[in-house]
């Protein structure tokens, strides 16, 4: 099983934050760990890594031969799962080592980009109403009406100064469109994960006494700072989160039967809106989740990474019906999918994907273990039964 730094040093690569020297330990780690390097690591992902790395050439000697006795080995195979296939894969090796080498993109291999609307901005509303797209390339600086700084926005992240509590609360709302993600430093330094179609509405500074209360819609992962005086507060519509410093995972689509809490640490209280009956405590690798329609609350134990690895880039199922995989490919690419092949919804598939894989290679994948037909039309994707199929 890869430890937790190796995992750590692979995210770091898969989001373009890893060093020169963390790359090569990761590298070197891979010459000593090839066949689980093979089981876990998709090939196209790690292209580009290896030839960051000041001995290129040793790097992409190892992960070919890992992927040529890979795909030699004959594999186990169920409906219920997928698995890489790198022998089919490995034929695109090379055209991917190609477009690296020239610098045709700097994100990779290009496919086709779907998306259902013309505004897919990260928009930031400012206290004073004001509304500002946010760019993943741009640096800037985030100010009050009177043009103090509260904050700083580097990329894909904004951090919020830990100023003098005010008198009063001044909210920002910071919206993320489908088919991207963002991170928020809170005043206070918790970290929020924003996951593609979230919303959240948070005090620029928060008060020197009282909760700290957000509002969510969407779903984000929580990295509370501790404060035994200031409990942390999560509104989901009709469920209330409240921590004083642990780490969890909320989601609340619109569209979606339930609303999910799950603790990856500490402990949680989950209560209903309104209500007066004692709230739910979480105890680790605990899932809340409420029924919408039934107004039901049930815990169960839960595997937390199938929760929380969207926030490193991972789309993860486990025994999962493709009815569920498609809702959160829509989210994640920002694309329709109609499917007209009934039987497809049915199935149930293990498997993971880094978010610089595109939707068609992924669907491609799934027609390997399950045979459809499907074409893209504008900012739709339609899905009908094999042709071969009566």
């Amino acid at each position: 099983m890869i430890n937790k730094k190796i995992e750590s040093l692979i995210f770091k690569y898969l989001n373009d934050t890893a060093s020169t020297d963390e790359l090569r330990i990761l590298s070197d780690w891979v010459k000593e760990n090839e066949e689980e390097f093979a089981e876990y690591i998709q090939v196209s992902a790690l292209i580009k890594g290896s030839f960051e790395l000041d001995n290129a050439k040793k790097g992409k000697d190892v992960l070919i031969e890992a992927v040529k006795r890979k795909s030699t080995k004959e594999s186990y195979r169920r409906r219920t799962t997928l698995f890489f296939r790198y022998a089919a894969l490995f034929a695109v090796i090379f055209g991917l080592m190609f477009l690296y080498e020239n610098s045709v993109s700097e994100t990779g291999p290009s496919l086709r980009t779907i998306s259902t609307s013309t505004d897919d901005n990260i928009k930031l509303k400012l206290s004073n109403g004001e509304v500002r797209v946010i760019s993943a390339q741009s640096k800037d600086k985030i100010l009050t009406q009177g043009g103090k700084v509260i904050g700083t926005q580097r990329g894909n992240t904004i951090l919020y100064e830990d100023s003098q509590a005010p008198k009063k609360l001044d909210y920002n709302e910071l919206t993320v469109p489908y088919g991207k993600m963002f991170e928020l430093v809170l005043s206070d330094k918790t970290r929020v994960y924003l996951n593609a179609g979230s919303t959240l509405r948070y005090p620029v500074t928060f008060m020197e006494q009282g909760p700290r209360e957000v509002f969510l819609t969407g779903e984000a992962y929580f990295s509370v700072t501790k404060d035994k005086k200031k409990p942390f507060v999560v509104n989901a519509d009709q469920i209330n989160i409240e921590v004083l410093g642990t780490e969890f995972n909320v989601s609340i689509y619109p569209e979606d039967m339930a609303i999910n809490t799950v603790l990856v640490e500490g402990a949680v209280k989950v209560s209903r809106s309104g209500h007066t009956r004692p709230p739910l405590l979480l105890a680790p690798n605990q899932m809340a989740a409420y029924n919408k329609e039934k107004h039901i609350m049930s815990v169960s134990e839960v595997d937390t990474d199938m929760y929380t690895a969207w926030k490193d880039g991972i789309l993860l199922f486990r025994g999962t019906p493709f009815s569920s995989i498609k809702k959160k490919l829509e989210r994640h690419f920002n694309v329709s999918i109609e499917n007209n092949y009934g039987f497809l919804d049915t199935q149930v598939y293990t498997a993971s994907f880094y978010r610089e894989e595109g939707i068609e290679q992924i669907l491609k994948v799934f027609q390997e273990d399950t045979p459809f037909e499907y074409q893209i039309e504008n900012n739709r994707i339609i899905i009908s039964k094999p042709l071969l199929v009566n």
